[in-house]
């Protein structure tokens, strides 16, 4: 089984972006081949990046289960939306904290009102 995490990367509360993450997360979950977890980054606070975290030990104490989360998945699909044409600062903190995730999959999932529907966000990530 692989373990994959979805990241809606919006700090907003209402979301699109969190919307379209917890619809490919409910869809993903049908499958019996993958686990899929969702970090909703409007449901946590991350602080300003201090230090990078080389385990989840090292995370404060209340980021130690998004950290564990973190280490433990195998591949990510990151759902962000597009902030003043680029991608969310909030998911770009969020990965600053964690060593580079070298050999893991991403898939880049976007969501936009406007006009160009997340494409700058997209070719940014």
């Amino acid at each position: 089984m692989i373990h994959i995490e979805i990241i809606a990367g919006s700090p907003r509360k209402p979301s699109l972006n969190w919307r379209v993450a917890k619809h490919l997360h409910d869809q993903m979950q049908q499958q019996k081949d993958i686990q899929t977890g969702l970090i909703a980054l409007n449901e946590i606070t991350i602080p300003f990046i201090e230090h990078v975290w080389k385990c989840p030990d090292e995370a404060p104490e209340a980021l130690r289960p998004i950290a564990k989360r973190m280490f433990a998945a195998q591949g990510f699909i990151v759902c962000t939306p597009e902030y003043n044409g680029g991608y969310s600062p909030a998911m770009k903190n969020l990965f600053d904290h964690f060593p580079k995730q070298n050999k893991k999959p991403f898939g880049v999932v976007t969501s936009s009102d406007g006009k160009m529907g997340g494409m700058r966000a997209a070719q940014q990530m």
